[in-house]
């Protein structure tokens, strides 16, 4: 008599990989969408080229932290999707202590108006995480690859 061969179990937590290419696209278009929004309310309240400038500059700062944080975690690498929850919650608290230090240098680096510099920032880090948040949690949500569907 031959023994059943047992199945082997299917891990409950593959590894898989973050949308990189999704969250690259996602920042261009934010970074798009600012120069826009920027331009608009430029013509709109004819502000000065330094308010022009200091939103624009603050709004890149924050830009370029958060995109910076989720580059460092490296996305495109395999990882379980536990792990990714962990690191991507480390890199939040991180950004969002590193991101004023970064305003706040620009703004005295600069001398740009520090109301223009701080408001282009916080507005920008705001709609970066917002859109980031969209693009993680749709990645996380997804089924993992061989488990059955959630229909």
């Amino acid at each position: 008599m031959t023994e059943p061969t047992a199945i082997p179990p299917r891990d409950p937590d593959p590894p898989r990989t973050l949308p990189t290419g999704q969250i690259l696209t996602t920042f261009g278009a934010l970074i798009t969408l600012q120069v826009a929004v920027v331009w608009g309310l430029q013509q709109a309240f004819a502000w000065t080229a330094q308010t022009t400038n200091g939103v624009m500059a603050g709004g890149i700062v924050a830009y370029v932290s958060v995109l910076a944080s989720i580059l460092a975690l490296q996305p495109w690498k395999p990882r379980p999707m536990a792990m990714w929850t962990i690191l991507w919650m480390g890199s939040t608290t991180i950004r969002v202590l590193l991101t004023p230090v970064a305003l706040f240098s620009v703004y005295f680096a600069t001398l740009l108006p520090g109301t223009a510099v701080l408001l282009g920032g916080t507005a920008a880090f705001f709609a970066a995480i917002a859109a980031e948040t969209v693009v993680i949690a749709r990645a996380v949500l997804q089924p993992s690859p061989g488990s059955p569907s959630r229909r």
